[in-house]
């Protein structure tokens, strides 16, 4: 009988354990979901920038604008792995640091993250990259593509001018309760069956004297 209240248990405690690690891995992927409404298309190109190469756009942009960059980079055959396109958005000072320098570290690769100065955007592009930037103050921007030389690369660019940013809750929420709550019962219910099957005695049925029988002559 103890045996079969051990095993009991221990499925008990199976079945509850998977249901709550199911329930946690839920819960770890509830996340809300950035929903970001564009309006205007502010700036739209194809670039073929080479190794080496590089190309900078200058934009005058009001304070109190954010917008969306969205940039897709593609490569020939055999070097779609290869990421050699840094991306950057600076100020005038910035921007006159990275032309006046550039000629000199054009080779070396990633140079200007290096470099001291603001950056508005800082970063080394792969593939595809959304990225969402709020402009504070009235002045020109310069939006920088620099090829640190490893290969030659396609860049699909587009700024939108940003209307409004809201954080929806992912359909993942809606997970059925019972899933921890069911568990973590079944876990408490296994864990004291077990301790009961494991530790409690079996009664012994013992004849009182009374009802003993007298022993033979």
């Amino acid at each position: 009988m103890r045996r079969e209240i051990v095993l009991m248990a221990m499925l008990l405690m199976a079945v509850g354990l998977t249901l709550f690690v199911s329930s946690v891995r839920v819960s770890e992927r509830k996340q809300a979901e950035l929903r970001i409404t564009v309006g205007d298309v502010l700036y739209n190109a194809t670039l073929n920038i080479e190794r080496f190469g590089c190309w900078a756009k200058e934009i005058k942009l009001d304070a109190d604008t954010t917008l969306l960059i969205s940039i897709i980079v593609t490569g020939s055959e055999g070097n779609e792995e290869i990421h050699c396109i840094d991306f950057y958005v600076l100020n005038n000072a910035s921007y006159l640091t990275w032309s006046q320098k550039r000629a000199e570290h054009k080779e070396q690769v990633s140079w200007f993250k290096l470099e001291e100065g603001l950056k508005y955007v800082s970063k080394t592009v792969d593939k595809t990259d959304n990225h969402v930037l709020k402009i504070n103050r009235t002045s020109t921007y310069y939006f920088i593509f620099d090829n640190s030389g490893r290969c030659s690369k396609k860049v699909s660019f587009k700024l939108l001018r940003v209307e409004g940013i809201e954080m929806v809750p992912s359909r993942e929420n809606d997970q059925p309760a019972w899933m921890s709550v069911g568990g973590i019962g079944l876990l408490a219910i296994g864990i004291i069956l077990l301790l009961y099957g494991l530790f409690s005695r079996p009664k012994m049925l013992l004849k009182s004297k009374e009802n003993a029988e007298p022993p033979a002559r």
